[in-house]
C-alpha cells in the first residue's frame, strides 16, 4: 500500500491507500534539508510491518526500509479460565496464498503456537504444548481478523507473542506482538492451618517494541 506520495513539488494524498488518509505528513523543507522522515499519526497493532521509502530522480536514486513495530496490547487473564484471545486486526481481503504465524517470542527460545498455511491450520507444525489448544477464525482472510483463542491458559503460557502475515503475492508482511499475563492460583496457609487460594500475577518483563531499524 501506498502510505505517502511527494511528486512534482508537493504531496499527492489522492496516492495514498486509504488507510493512511490523514495520518501521515512529511516535513515542508524536506528536499532541501535531506530530512525525508515520515510522521505516522495515532499508530496501531494493524500499522505494525516493513516500510520503504523511495527516492528518485535525475541522476538520484535512493532506498531505506523501516521496520514497525507496535505493542500497544497487554492480555490479562486468571488461570483457570475457559479461554484466551490474544487480539490481531490487519486489512480485510489477504491475499488466498497469505501464511500466518503466532509464536511464542519470549521467554526464549520461541516457539510456534500456530500457523496458517494454503489455505488452512498446519497443527503439525505447533509445539506439542499447544497442540489442541489454540483456534483461529474460518472466515480470517477475508475479514483481517487474525485473532489467536488460546485454550485452558496457564501461569506457564505468560509471555510475549507475535503474529506475523505475509504474502509473496502481494507482498504483504504484517506484524504485532501482544502480552499475555495469566494469574496464577499459590496456596498459602493462615494461621489457623486452613490451606487457601489467592491469585498472583505472573508479570514477565516486556521487551521494547517500538523501536525502528
Amino acid at each position: 500500500m501506498t502510505v505517502h506520495k511527494y511528486h512534482a513539488g508537493s504531496d499527492q494524498p489522492d496516492a495514498r491507500d486509504q488507510f493512511y488518509r490523514e495520518r501521515n505528513e512529511m516535513r515542508d523543507d524536506s528536499l532541501k534539508t535531506g530530512d525525508l522522515s515520515l510522521t505516522l499519526k495515532q499508530p496501531t497493532d494493524r500499522d505494525t510491518g516493513k516500510y520503504i521509502c523511495r527516492v528518485e530522480g535525475k541522476g538520484i536514486k535512493r532506498k531505506k526500509t523501516v521496520l514497525l513495530r507496535v505493542m500497544n496490547r497487554v492480555v490479562e487473564v486468571e488461570e483457570g479460565a475457559e479461554s484466551v484471545q490474544l487480539p490481531f486486526t490487519t486489512t480485510q481481503n489477504l491475499p488466498e496464498d497469505a501464511t500466518v504465524v503466532w509464536k511464542r517470542i519470549d521467554p526464549v527460545p520461541s516457539v510456534l503456537v500456530h500457523v496458517y498455511e494454503n489455505g488452512s491450520d498446519q497443527p503439525h507444525k505447533q509445539h506439542q504444548v499447544y497442540r489442541d489448544r489454540t483456534k483461529m477464525n474460518e472466515d480470517l482472510l477475508r475479514t483481517g481478523d487474525l485473532s489467536l483463542t488460546l485454550k485452558q491458559p496457564t501461569d506457564g503460557d505468560s509471555g510475549e507473542y507475535s503474529c506475523s502475515v505475509s504474502s509473496k503475492e502481494r507482498s504483504i508482511s504484517r506484524e504485532t506482538t501482544v502480552l499475555l499475563k495469566v494469574k496464577g492460583r499459590v496456596q498459602v496457609q493462615d494461621q489457623t492451618g486452613n490451606i487457601r487460594n489467592r491469585s498472583s500475577s505472573i508479570d514477565p518483563t516486556p521487551l521494547m517494541a517500538d523501536q525502528s531499524v
